[in-house]
């Protein structure tokens, strides 16, 4: 940075913008300025609005980092911090110059403070040298023993928690909260495991202030989320941002080193319709999550005396255990403003009652719970604040909590994983209340517009939550170990073939399923990581499963050269193909390359066999040769008429979705050409030709300048794919939580519709027909080719998920006994599709793990169809007629003959170490937001080398685990049966 005078010389001669240049030169340079100089006021009053290029920003931090061990700089405009926000403090009638020093001293803290965190060399921080030398001399009012981490804490929870937000005080107030962020931001260095030795200064020092200061805090933080404050900055009365619209020297420094810190000033200059979100109640709220999900590792020290000693001697023992955190106690006992529990119950609480209202913070939460970081305050406060979840089950409005929440699960394959656990863990703590579960029915909905499928009108609450968590198991069961199975056959050449083997039949099994070929072609990867031949940017999973799949085809082929493989593989593709949906340009491609391949081969072979391998001479080399040629061209043969069957089926029922797949095609039409008229595959040809025909004349229809390209001849396709008219031509703790709720749900349910009924047995058929098909391939033993057996530890394998379907279909199997036990004649619909489908049940009927619990169904059932059989009809039966028949039984049922099962009844239970998920979940999502950047290569608590998911504003996002989101297990959920 060049020399720097030793002291800063005032003139009139000097213009500020030298004077702020060296101002800050001598802040990071070697001279120490006690800590009353009269520097520390010039420094702070001076409108700085210099213009630094980022490297010498960079530069700045690193000669502060080499001298502050020496001058105590950064100490020393902590505490000047300190001072200033006492100062705004004191009195009512603050200057605005008060609040020009204060966020001054805020600016330079955070900036410098931010780049000695995330380059920390030390685990205790010591290079920060929060304290002053020994030698230094000190104020009168100010202690040399003065804890400065905690002198800065207090001031700035003070000056939050006390300082309403005005015009005034609202940049202030955002600074400071960003300034929070970075002090606290030491976490990002430790492990997702707390542990005794990690040390956190800053956040530390905001535990142990008292518990008067900790309420004010999380009340004000409450607040500025509730009433989402805006207020446009004042240029005039901050000169600090006033010159002309040119960037300062700290906004400089922040784009560099810090550049979540100038991030709020844009948007109060820059006010935009992104606007609707204010910057002051996101900050607010992500200081709060972090605050409330902190826990402390403490070491302890005991005395306990040795029970197999003959001695009095004492053995010490070292013990850890979590302090409590004061903000997260604070949050737990907020009480409504508007109804004190003490005149009711008489039951005071300990020290001071955070004071919020309630039916503003419902409403708040309501609005913005498409954004992730509201689900987790919902959460943290159904969870842990018991006066909280019951004004929420009391309000007679649950559609504003819920519809977001079930509009969330709708679109899952758009949102993380854990946005879909919390989701699910706070709709299973409403559902363990009975009057929710009565409540929800009895709330009528008179449209559902996010609903895609189809038309729901004047649809129940209940109703439609049945609906969305039966679409959420079948959705996590076509989600469920897809990306690691496609991986482990991406790396094939790494694997067993009996671990391909088994994928390739589980994914048999999963491709069976209309609904799983569906979601996998709506659900987006951002990227794919272990994808090596290509970069793979927003690509759909059923794209990627078509990649892999023709990938391991290919390999097969010129290495293992195993027909079961190549068959199993083609298989899936031609289960999946009438649902492809937008397939991705390189997985059309890889699919005509397939033929092409395919082609080339049966060609070598035909001529091969043509020719009778006849080889110098007229001598015949294996006179068994041109039968073995037969065979393998019999093969390649069948191989090609699966190939164009997958092709025609994509073409004739899912074309004018898959644009890309008709540019592939005409783009290697020649490939298909040979076998034009060839008696095996022309029959299959006619229809990829008519496509050909019809896209290749709407191209020479068209009057082109120039050369056709890429994207005009795509162009071209997508207009004609909307006129083609065909003329000639799918986690188990995500299951086991949709499943609980039903469950809680089940003996409240009150006029079920037609189609949440219909939905609830299609989701034991489904679950059936998979328990089915995994008994028989585990009866098998999984005996493939001349009887031997693939894979030792297969059975077992195939016994677990066996194990887990069986608890699935019990699960629904006491959901359906619940609401026929406990509510059929409020329930005609869910009588109507059990009757209507009760097929799907007679193949359990004598088996043991059912029987019990399909007796009650089958006595349903046997009661209604003699009704039915009793009348005397005239024409067909229809469904009114059904169900009218079904209606006026309804009023007769008595239940003779139903076995009284216990109710099931699910609860939440938190795991014994939730710190180990909430820490790195809510520093995930403060960096997602990226009002907060921080070194990748830095972080510790959580997997950081891809960029985290940007989920901020309710946008929709992809769900991707490479990201740096936390792994499903790390939020166990306890759930426990209660008879």
């Amino acid at each position: 940075m060049g020399a720097v005078p030793s002291t800063p010389r005032w003139s009139s001669a000097v213009r500020p913008q030298d004077t702020a240049e060296y101002l800050i030169g001598a802040f990071v340079g070697e001279k120490s300025f006690p800590l009353a100089s009269d520097y520390w006021k010039k420094l702070l009053e001076l409108p700085l609005n210099l213009h630094w290029p980022a490297p010498r920003v960079l530069q700045a931090c690193e000669v502060l980092a080499q001298n502050n061990y020496y001058t105590r700089h950064l100490a020393k405009i902590l505490i000047h911090l300190a001072w200033c926000l006492q100062e705004c403090l004191s009195s009512s009638g603050v200057p605005p110059s008060s609040y020009l020093k204060a966020i001054n001293a805020t600016y330079i803290s955070s900036v410098f403070l931010k780049y000695y965190i995330e380059n920390a060399k030390t685990d205790n921080f010591e290079e920060l040298c929060l304290s002053l030398d020994k030698n230094e001399a000190v104020p009168s009012n100010f202690s040399r023993d003065q804890n400065i981490q905690n002198l800065v804490m207090h001031g700035v929870l003070s000056f939050i928690g006390k300082v309403d937000v005005s015009q005034h005080a609202s940049l202030l107030h955002h600074e400071l909260l960003n300034f929070m962020l970075v002090a606290m931001s030491t976490q990002l260095l430790s492990g997702p495991s707390p542990g005794p030795k990690d040390i956190h200064p800053f956040i530390d020092a905001a535990m142990v202030q008292e518990s008067s200061l900790v309420g004010l805090v999380v009340r004000k933080l409450l607040a500025n989320y509730i009433t989402q404050p805006r207020f446009a900055l004042n240029a005039a009365s901050y000169d600090i941002f006033s010159e002309g619209n040119q960037p300062g020297v700290l906004q400089r420094v922040g784009s560099a080193a810090a550049s979540f810190v100038l991030l709020p000033f844009s948007y109060f200059v820059n006010s935009s319709g992104k606007a609707s979100r204010s910057p002051l109640a996101y900050s607010s709220l992500h200081v709060l999550l972090i605050l409330i999900h902190y826990r402390k590792c403490v070491l302890a020290t005991v005395k306990d005396r040795s029970d197999d000693s003959a001695t009095s001697d004492l053995l010490l023992k070292e013990n850890t255990y979590f302090s409590e955190n004061p903000f997260c106690k604070a949050l737990e006992n907020a009480r409504d403003i508007e109804f004190d529990r003490v005149d009711i119950e008489g039951n005071a609480h300990s020290g001071p009652i955070v004071r919020v209202p309630f039916a503003s913070l419902f409403d708040t939460l309501g609005m913005y719970l498409a954004d992730e970081t509201a689900v987790l305050l919902l959460y943290s406060l159904v969870h842990g604040n018991s006066d909280f979840l019951e004004y929420v089950l009391v309000r007679t409005d649950l559609d504003t909590l819920l519809m977001p929440m079930l509009e969330t699960l709708y679109n899952a394959s758009k949102r993380t994983s854990n946005q879909i656990y919390m989701v699910l863990i706070i709709l299973l703590i409403l559902s363990q209340d009975s009057s929710f579960n009565a409540s929800i029915h009895k709330l009528i909905l008179p449209s559902v517009p996010w609903y895609q499928e189809r038309l729901l009108h004047q649809t129940s609450l209940g109703s439609l939550m049945v609906i969305i968590l039966i679409r959420t198991v079948k959705y996590n069961l076509s989600k469920l170990r897809l990306m690691p199975m496609l991986e482990t056959l991406y790396n094939a050449s790494k694997r067993t073939s009996n671990q391909i083997y088994m994928v390739l039949i589980i994914l048999l099994i999963l491709s069976q399923d209309s609904s799983f070929n569906a979601s996998i072609h709506k659900l987006i990867l951002p990227s794919v990581p272990w994808y090596q031949e290509r970069l793979l940017h927003q690509t759909s999973l059923g794209s990627l499963m078509v990649i892999i799949l023709i990938r391991t085809v290919k390999y097969n082929l010129s290495k293992l050269r195993d027909v079961y493989l190549h068959t199993n593989c083609l298989a899936i593709l031609a289960n999946m193909a009438p649902h492809v949906h937008r397939l991705s340009a390189y997985a059309s491609q890889r699919l005509i390359s397939l033929f092409d391949m395919l082609s080339r081969k049966y060609t070598k072979l035909a001529e091969l066999k043509n020719d009778k391998m006849l080889i110098g001479n007229g001598e015949s080399r294996g006179d068994n040769l041109p039968e073995d040629m037969s065979t393998e061209l019999h093969i390649y043969t069948d191989f090609l008429r699966i190939v164009l069957e997958i092709l025609n089926v994509i073409l004739t029922y899912a074309l004018p979705r898959n644009p890309e797949v008709v540019y592939a095609t005409m783009h290697r039409q020649e490939v298909f050409l040979p076998f034009k008229n060839h008696p095996r595959f022309n029959e299959l040809l006619e229809n990829i030709f008519n496509v050909l025909d019809f896209f290749n004349s709407r191209m020479d229809a068209q009057s082109m300048d120039g050369e056709w390209s890429v994207e005009k001849v795509l162009q071209v396709i997508i207009i004609n794919c909307r006129s083609w008219r065909g003329e000639g031509m799918k986690d188990v703790y995500l299951h086991t939580n949709c499943l609980a709720i039903l469950a809680n749900m089940a003996p409240h349910v009150h006029r079920l519709s037609a189609y949440a009924s219909q939905r609830l047995i299609s989701l034991f058929d489904m679950l059936s027909r998979k328990y089915t098909k995994l008994a028989e391939l585990k009866n098998d033993k999984m005996h493939i080719g001349n009887g031997e057996s693939r894979g030792d530890n297969l059975p077992e394998d195939m016994s677990t998920e066996l194990h887990i379907y069986t608890d699935f279909l019990r699960i629904v199997l006491e959901i359906l006994n619940g609401i026929l036990t406990y509510a059929l004649p409020r329930n005609p619909e869910v009588v109507y599709a059990t009757m209507h489908r009760q097929e799907v049940f007679l193949p359990f009927k004598n088996h043991p793990r059912f029987n019990e619990l399909l007796e009650n169904i089958f006595n349903v059932l046997d009661f209604f169809n003699s009704r039915m059989d009793a009348q005397s009809m005239d024409g067909e039966w229809s469904v009114e007629k059904v169900l009218q028949v079904i209606i006026i039984n309804c009023r007769s049922w008595r239940g003779e003959g139903m076995k009284m099962f216990p109710q099931l009844h699910f609860t939440y239970e938190q795991e014994s170490h939730p710190e180990e998920f909430f820490i790195p979940y809510v520093w995930q999502l403060v960096i997602s937001r990226r009002i907060f950047s921080f070194n990748p290569s830095s972080i510790n608590l959580f997997p950081a080398g891809l960029p985290a998911e940007d989920s901020y504003g309710g946008e929709e996002v992809d769900d991707n685990n490479q990201s740096g989101e936390m792994n499903g297990h790390a939020v166990q959920i306890a759930l426990s049966e209660v008879q």
